[in-house]
């Protein structure tokens, strides 16, 4: 996973968490579930020496500005923090930054919590396609485009897509 810089979401890790989150709760999902769900999808993030870190520390500033910050969660970060291990992931000034970081997450969650953030849920547009409809249309004809070529759309039966 990348890293490109000391901050709690500069890197790919912080980066996924904090989206797969807020797209969970988008999707309608509580936030009991939305935590249930990334925790199962995760293990192996979570079982992971390092990301391990990257992970924890997302998913509490993401949940606390959120206004969804559990106990659960904030100990497990203020563990990670306290425990300094993370820091020997970081070499020269980095070290520095990344504990300046790791401050100002401690004290956010610490923090009296914010209030829940309404979240607005996608509704999702319903069609009157069939499964194993096939669409396809020519490319300059729904777009404004010198591409030669046709765009297809395979409409599929997502219980049988996910066995596969």
């Amino acid at each position: 996973m990348g890293t490109w810089g000391t901050g709690i979401f500069q890197n790919d890790v912080g980066d996924d968490v904090k989206t797969d989150y807020i797209n969970k709760l988008k999707l309608g999902k509580s936030s009991v579930k939305a935590l249930e769900e990334l925790l199962s999808e995760n293990q192996e993030l979570i079982n992971d020496s390092e990301e391990a870190f990257d992970f924890w520390f997302a998913l509490s500033s993401v949940m606390y500005d959120y206004g969804r910050l559990t106990e659960t969660v904030k100990n497990k970060a203020l563990d990670m923090i306290d425990s300094e291990e993370e820091l020997k992931r970081w070499s020269g000034k980095d070290i520095d930054k990344r504990k300046k970081e790791l401050f100002k997450l401690k004290e956010k969650i610490i923090s009296n919590p914010k209030p829940e953030k309404k979240v607005t849920v996608i509704k999702r547009y319903v069609t009157k396609w069939s499964k194993n409809d096939i669409y396809y249309a020519k490319i300059s004809d729904i777009c404004n485009s010198d591409y030669e070529g046709f765009i297809a759309f395979l409409v599929y039966d997502r219980c049988n897509v996910e066995k596969m």
